[in-house]
């Protein structure tokens, strides 16, 4: 899991994006100042 290496994350679960994708963001003081989106596209894609 990301957290064990102290990065934070904005949503404690992952919230629904655009067309059923799951999303969440690491914090971008982890990130060297860039806010950085995770998606996870639908099972059915």
């Amino acid at each position: 899991d990301i957290r064990e290496k102290g990065v934070r994350v904005l949503y404690d679960e992952p919230r629904t994006g655009s067309m059923g994708s799951r999303i969440t963001f690491l914090h971008p003081k982890d990130c060297h100042g860039v806010l950085t989106e995770l998606v996870t596209s639908r099972a059915d894609h």
